[in-house]
């Protein structure tokens, strides 16, 4: 049995005044049982480049198969159920999301404190408003 892979995008207000709205892309993997358990509830796993983490968009490029390496951990029972959201990278802030204090360039933008807003104040309620998952500190990562 297979889990399935969804893409979704989320307004971010995390950059207003600065950028603007920007619109950050998702990519979703749902394990096995999610669509058949339905009172079940799920840890979260975050990562961020989630355009590499399941399928490469673009020929060429590189992918890491997160959900395949998941579903051998699933089959040797190794884990639980997971799932799993990919922050795909904004074209927007891609070189502003993770810095905070100091620059690597003189004409780089500190996001990292807009992105951090991004995932705590708007990603992670979202998800867990809706999707079923188990919200609390102990299943998120």
């Amino acid at each position: 049995m297979q889990g399935s892979i969804q893409r979704f995008e989320l307004a971010s207000a995390a950059w207003l005044g600065e950028r603007g709205v920007v619109r950050r892309k998702l990519q979703m993997y749902l394990p096995p049982s999610y669509l058949t358990a339905a009172e079940r509830r799920y840890p979260v796993l975050y990562m961020h480049y989630g355009q590499h983490i399941f399928a490469p968009n673009y020929s060429g490029h590189e992918t890491w198969k997160v959900h395949e390496t998941v579903e051998r951990l699933l089959a040797d029972g190794l884990i639980e159920e997971v799932i799993i959201v990919g922050i795909v990278a904004a074209r927007e802030t891609i070189n502003a999301d993770f810095w905070h204090y100091e620059s690597l360039y003189d004409w780089q933008v500190l996001g990292g404190a807009a992105y951090e807003h991004f995932i705590v104040d708007e990603l992670k309620p979202w998800v867990d408003q809706n999707f079923r998952t188990l919200a609390d500190r102990e299943h998120s990562a």
